[in-house]
């Protein structure tokens, strides 16, 4: 009976070297030996390290082209397309999310990321009209704090409507 193939997509190809990414390998040692031993009994390969804690495998062989095409034609491996590149925009809003959550956490809740720009605004802008540069940067920094501390304000407004009338 023949062995399961293991599902990869192909992330780098040289020469003489492959790096597949196996997904179901994540975190699973004893699945990540005895696809190394299945791998490494392929023709042409001459070492295999697989990385169980990121599901990579990388493949050291004569010719990669011959290997690539023994591994995935009827060997181990069974080829599947590549997932779709998360887009930047997402990735910064994510990035833009932790590094929020990370100083309102060390700050107790007392500052979030917005706060902390206006303050670092604030604090450059002073520092500039120190200097003396009172034109150039002192204002954009001031407008740029300002225009920041406005939309901190935003999220006050909802809080101060109670039904009282405002007062």
């Amino acid at each position: 009976m023949q062995e399961p193939r293991v599902q990869a997509y192909l992330v780098h190809r040289t020469a003489t070297r492959l790096r597949f990414r196996v997904q179901v390998l994540h975190r699973k040692a004893g699945l990540a030996e005895d696809l190394a031993d299945r791998i490494a009994g392929v023709e042409g390969v001459s070492r295999v390290l697989v990385r169980p804690g990121t599901g990579s495998v990388i493949v050291e062989c004569d010719a990669a082209d011959a290997v690539f095409e023994r591994l995935t034609g009827s060997g181990p491996l069974r080829l599947r397309r590549p997932p779709k590149p998360v887009p930047v925009g997402v990735q910064a809003r994510f990035a833009v999310a932790l590094v929020d959550r990370a100083i309102a956490r060390s700050s107790e809740g007392q500052w979030d990321l917005r706060s902390a720009a206006v303050a670092l605004l604030t604090a450059a802008a002073l520092y500039q009209l120190v200097r003396g540069n009172l034109f150039g940067p002192v204002t954009t920094l001031s407008l740029n704090a300002l225009s920041l501390l406005g939309s901190l304000d935003g999220g006050a407004g909802e809080g101060g409507s109670n039904g009282d009338g405002g007062a």
